[in-house]
């Protein structure tokens, strides 16, 4: 078992026995898999007829579980629960911070996008939520502050509006007042 993230240096991890892998909570790799095996297996049913038994990993990522030939239910990939559970984070620090529920559907929506286009990697996942929560509060032109949301989270301001430019500079999103080079403006 790893103790210590590769990414992130972190020690937050999530386990799924069933599919046997490990995910770090905070930046979303995963640290731990097990190999998939392309054999089929059979299990002999009660009548003497036989049946496919395991699991079977389609195209798209999910995991379809088999028994008896029927499928019984499908889990998300790694990458898909690590969405799921930034989410969750992004929906917990806006009612903390008590922010619109518009505002929280355009955070995740951004966060959705950034996440599409893998700009998570090498960040901390608490740091990217917040950049969308910030960015998604100057879309809609609410009064939050940067340093707000700073010491809600306990993460520094410039380290925040870091992510936060690079996150507005990879989705091309111009605001106004803004200029190349501007962290003093989150002070």
């Amino acid at each position: 078992m790893v103790s210590v993230c590769p990414n992130c240096q972190q020690s937050q991890f999530e386990s799924d026995t069933s599919r046997g892998d490990t995910v770090c909570i905070n930046c979303g790799v995963v640290v731990e898999e097990n190999y998939i095996r392309e054999e089929t297996n059979f299990a002999e049913n009660a009548d003497g007829s036989a049946s496919v038994v395991g699991q079977y990993v389609g195209g798209d990522g999910q995991v379809r579980h088999f028994m008896n030939g029927i499928n019984i239910g499908s889990r998300p990939n790694a990458r898909e629960r690590a969405r799921k559970i930034a989410e969750d984070t992004l929906t917990a620090l806006s009612n903390q911070m008590k922010i619109d529920q518009s505002v929280t559907q355009e955070a995740i929506r951004l966060y959705q996008l950034v996440h599409g286009k893998q700009l998570t990697r090498g960040r901390p996942t608490i740091h990217v939520i917040v950049a969308c929560l910030y960015l998604a509060c100057r879309l809609k032109q609410k009064p939050n502050l940067l340093i707000d949301f700073s010491d809600a989270t306990q993460v520094n301001v410039f380290t925040l509006g870091k992510v936060y430019l690079f996150i507005l500079k990879e989705l091309h999103i111009n605001l106004p007042g803004l200029g190349e080079n501007s962290l003093s403006i989150f002070v």
